[in-house]
């Protein structure tokens, strides 16, 4: 996940390395759900190191097991996840997602809302290219309808 078809074990096992160090260093959060002593299901929280964006975080990486899809547990790792990004004192929480395979739907019903769209988003391999689907989770809501709410009135964000 996160890799195109043709990423390089060295280059997987850099990023998870990467990942491992971030998350020593509290750069990002890793949860885990674990079933009958299985990893079952994880998503990551990646606060801004900005200073700009330190107010946010990106929800990234959702997986669940294919045979735990369907029980709810994607729900309570976001909800989890969102948790933990209030303890933080985080105020926004966004996310990306490839369109066309269903994710689309998935958050709508769990609350997010859509902010944005690019096409050629994501490139999985030469000639395999997607759309990439922006979305705001339900706590920032208000800000997105204020934002949506400028543009859709004509001004300027």
């Amino acid at each position: 996940v996160g890799f195109g078809t043709d990423a390089e074990p060295a280059e997987v096992e850099h990023a998870a390395l990467g990942i491992a160090d971030d998350i020593a260093a509290e750069r990002t959060v890793l949860l885990a759900a674990r079933h009958a002593g299985r990893l079952v299901g994880t998503v990551r929280l990646e606060p801004g190191a900005e200073p700009v964006v330190r107010h946010r975080a990106m929800l990234k990486l959702l997986m669940v097991a294919p045979d735990i899809q369907r029980s709810g547990l994607g729900r309570r790792l976001v909800d989890a996840c969102l948790e933990a990004a209030a303890a933080r004192g985080l105020s926004q929480v966004y996310l990306s997602a490839r369109g066309g395979t269903g994710l689309e739907e998935y958050y709508l019903r769990l609350g997010w809302r859509e902010v944005g769209r690019f096409p050629g988003g994501i490139r999985v391999a030469a000639g395999d290219e997607g759309l990439v689907l922006e979305f705001a989770d339900p706590l920032a809501r208000a800000v997105v309808d204020r934002i949506v709410g400028i543009v859709t009135s004509g001004g300027r964000v």
